[in-house]
């Protein structure tokens, strides 16, 4: 599991986590690109992205042990 902080601690917290088979990226890229969104967001609150197990990016192709 991991946590990406986007902006200051001291404001309110938006968390964001993603669907099934997704990682924080891949979910929330729309709303994050959107110069408007982002300013908006960024300005007023602290953002924490938590990607849950087998999500992040580092992580490489899952194998099935057998």
């Amino acid at each position: 599991m991991s946590v990406i902080v986007y902006g200051d601690p001291d404001k309110p917290a938006l968390i964001t986590y993603p669907n099934l088979a997704l990682n924080y990226m891949s979910c929330f890229q729309g709303l994050f690109f959107c110069p408007e969104a982002a300013s908006l967001l960024l300005h007023n609150f602290c953002i924490y992205h938590i990607s849950p197990p087998g999500h992040e990016f580092s992580l490489g192709n899952f194998h099935k042990s057998s």
